[in-house]
């Protein structure tokens, strides 16, 4: 069995929503674990329509979370840094 990396998405933008999840989601070593956004009922939402188990209300809570192993960040440019650096309010140190 092969074991697929944990994939947290944080925010539900459409390039996330409509592309970039979906095409994860059917590769043999993704696994999407989270979503998170600012509104938790969007989160959820989201989650529900594409199967994915967690939703969070906040991009920390989602970072905080150990299952997490990766992180794809649709974000506007100027939040990546902030968000996955450890110097940033983010702990996930392996941008990807």
């Amino acid at each position: 069995m092969i074991d697929r990396v944990k994939w947290g998405v944080l925010g539900t933008a459409n390039i996330a929503v409509r592309k970039v999840i979906p095409a994860m989601q059917r590769g043999a070593w993704s696994q999407i674990t989270g979503i998170a956004s600012r509104d938790l009922n969007k989160a959820q939402e989201v989650a529900r329509e594409l199967g994915i188990p967690r939703a969070y209300g906040s991009y920390e809570e989602l970072l905080a979370d150990s299952d997490i192993e990766a992180i794809y960040n649709p974000l506007p440019n100027h939040l990546h840094v902030s968000m996955v650096h450890p110097g940033g309010r983010g702990r996930k140190a392996r941008p990807l």
